[in-house]
């Protein structure tokens, strides 16, 4: 009995590099060759840092305050949510030390069983 074979693929998908390629066109590798080669240059890679240094220092700056107040807003909901927890739950009558103390009572005699097995 003969085995079926699966067809093969009708196109096959080009690599990534030359999707890039396609996108940028012979002239826009061209461009983006020479700059990235102008951009290894160390005085260049200087002078960019020369420039963006102090652009991301005035961005931080600027959105600090924002960040700041954004910690202290989550920190104040994360207190308000555990107050209304507590809240609700001494609404209820809710015990959490007996709960707990029934919750270990009801687990020591299940040690006390498996303690008490002979060894194999």
């Amino acid at each position: 009995m003969a085995q079926a074979t699966l067809p093969a693929p009708a196109t096959q998908q080009a690599p990534a590099e030359g999707k890039y390629k396609q996108a940028f066109g012979s002239m826009g590798n061209q461009i983006v060759s020479s700059l990235w080669d102008y951009m290894q240059a160390p005085e260049n890679k200087a002078r960019l840092v020369n420039v963006l240094d102090p652009l991301i220092q005035h961005i931080i700056k600027s959105i600090f305050p924002y960040i700041a107040f954004s910690a202290v807003l989550f920190v104040l909901l994360l207190v308000v949510a555990v107050l209304t927890l507590v809240v609700t739950l001494k609404a209820t009558g809710y015990n959490p030390v007996s709960s707990l103390v029934s919750s270990v009572a009801s687990v020591v005699p299940v040690i006390a069983t498996v303690a008490e097995l002979p060894k194999v």
